[in-house]
């Protein structure tokens, strides 16, 4: 996309692992977030990333997760992502592969079996 548009890669950060500590939080900051300065800060991990490895994220032991809330899906990981039958993401840790089937209505679907049953 950035050759796409003309654009130069020094406008984009760095790309950093999900645990590693890319900053501390300044006097600035702090005083608008109630941290303490100085607190690390790490680059982070989407949701779903975040949840795996909440869940004991593993692929020689996979674990098949289910989440629902007002959107709903069934995640677990693997070594190579399997393209075509699940959504595929990056995993927080190593080269992994978070495999996702879900769906955005399973708050909605969930009220509508209430008012069924």
């Amino acid at each position: 996309m950035l050759d796409a548009f003309d654009l130069p890669r020094a406008i984009l950060p760095a790309i950093l692992e999900p645990t590693l500590v890319s900053g501390r939080v300044h006097k600035a900051s702090s005083q608008i977030s109630n941290l303490p300065p100085g607190v690390p800060v790490i680059a982070g991990a989407s949701d779903l990333a975040s949840e795996m490895v909440c869940c004991g994220e593993q692929v020689d032991e996979p674990r098949l997760v289910l989440r629902y809330g007002s959107a709903g899906a069934l995640f677990s990981t693997a070594e190579t992502p399997l393209l075509g039958r699940w959504h595929c993401y990056p995993a927080a840790k190593g080269d992994t592969w978070i495999l996702v089937a879900g769906t955005h209505a399973c708050g909605a679907a969930v009220a509508w079996a209430r008012q069924c049953l």
